[in-house]
């Protein structure tokens, strides 16, 4: 997979680009639907399959936003991105400048202008831009027939009655529901760090964890059990030290003497 971070970085050699937008936290199971969706017309059109993506998440620059804390950090989601196939990942800096764009800006000077994208694949109620809640449902076809381009939506995703989303995910996670927020993401909930003598060492601050408690996890393939305490921090009961970053997934949660 290809990462272009702007507009101006090469955007303008991908072949036929096949196109989907979001902050994609989490690429859960209803961003997979829309991958889906972009490789079945990617392969008819002869196409590239392209996310364009913002860093930092926009809720962090909006009014009202504040902080977030994240399901995927910003390497986790590349990585992520790139096991669903992904062809091109561009990542675009979300300013209050860039927010302050309408749909119909962003699509003209960027999607259009400098991507010439072939095809927008976006949700059943996808709107962006600063007048985004404005905008009519029919917004981007109607901007594909002024722009000539082509638009597929995809229906959404419900898991258990719920709509799928980032935000519905991050709830389940803040109520220790590992396995609903697992059937929502498509796998299992994992943090991605180095560790040193049982400390996770380089977790990111605003990484997303489950409640105070102790959890079976996977780490690297073998089992251990990772404690969540707000006075002893993040650790791992086995003490080991891992050099390289690695891949830490919740299994379960366990009761306080419970061993594995």
């Amino acid at each position: 997979m290809r990462i272009h971070y702007s507009f101006d970085d090469n955007v303008d050699e991908i072949v036929r680009p096949v196109v989907t937008i979001g902050s994609f936290d989490g690429v859960h199971s209803g961003h997979l639907v829309m991958l889906r969706k972009v490789d079945e017309v990617a392969r008819k059109v002869g196409g590239s399959r392209v996310v364009v993506t913002f860093s930092p998440h926009p809720r962090e620059v909006l009014p009202g936003g504040g902080n977030i804390e994240l399901l995927t950090t910003p390497p986790e989601k590349i990585a992520l991105l790139e096991e669903a196939g992904v062809d091109h990942l561009i990542v675009a800096r979300f300013s209050p400048n860039f927010a302050a764009r309408t749909a119909e800006e962003f699509v003209r000077d960027f999607l259009v202008g400098r991507l010439h994208l072939h095809t927008l694949v976006v949700g059943y109620n996808h709107r962006f831009g600063s007048d985004g809640r404005q905008t009519p449902s029919d917004h981007f076809e109607r901007l594909g027939k002024l722009y000539g381009f082509d638009v597929v939506r995809c229906s959404a995703l419900t898991s258990h009655g719920a709509k799928i989303s980032s935000t519905v995910i991050r709830g389940l996670l803040a109520e220790g529901h590992l396995d609903d927020a697992a059937d929502m993401l498509g796998h299992r909930y994992f943090v991605t760090s180095t560790v040193e003598r049982g400390c996770l060492a380089h977790l990111m601050t605003n990484k997303m964890m489950p409640p105070v408690g102790r959890y079976l996890v996977d780490v690297a393939g073998e089992r251990d059990v990772l404690e969540i305490d707000e006075e002893c921090g993040i650790r791992l009961e086995s003490g080991r030290t891992i050099r390289e970053e690695v891949r830490i997934t919740f299994l379960e949660a366990l009761p306080d003497e419970a061993e594995i």
